[in-house]
């Protein structure tokens, strides 16, 4: 059986962004993304949605420090794990029903390698 990095198409890179999803019932869960690619992200949660489920998801994508934008997706959960206790690995592999715009994925990628380098300076002091 392949992993599950193994059946993706693209790279997917690490991030953590504000996300929120809706379950069929209409309620809204806050958490984040911790990878990101234009055809899919995961999902962190604690009570994934079930395999072949399709929502809807509003990600913040920052623009710079002072700016984001919310970008409203489509996504079917393609993998879900839970296991008997909280961890932020627990959650769903999603795939986007429409690919990501380049320039948000880029927006993202790129306000999360700032943020990286601001840690590690503080780091450094």
């Amino acid at each position: 059986m392949q992993a599950f990095g193994e059946k993706r198409s693209e790279f997917r890179f690490p991030v953590v962004l504000p996300v929120e999803y809706f379950k069929p019932t209409g309620t809204g869960i806050l958490s984040y993304a911790l990878d990101l690619s234009k055809s899919g992200t995961f999902i962190s949660s604690d009570d994934p949605l079930s395999i072949g489920s399709r929502f809807s998801t509003h990600l913040t994508i920052p623009l710079d420090n002072e700016s984001s934008k919310i970008l409203r997706t489509e996504g079917e959960v393609v993998w879900n794990k839970i296991q008997p206790f909280k961890s932020k690995r627990n959650g769903m592999g999603v795939k986007f029903i429409e690919p990501l715009p380049e320039a948000s994925l880029l927006s993202a990628v790129a306000y999360n390698v700032k943020k990286l380098i601001k840690e590690a300076e503080a780091k450094e002091v």
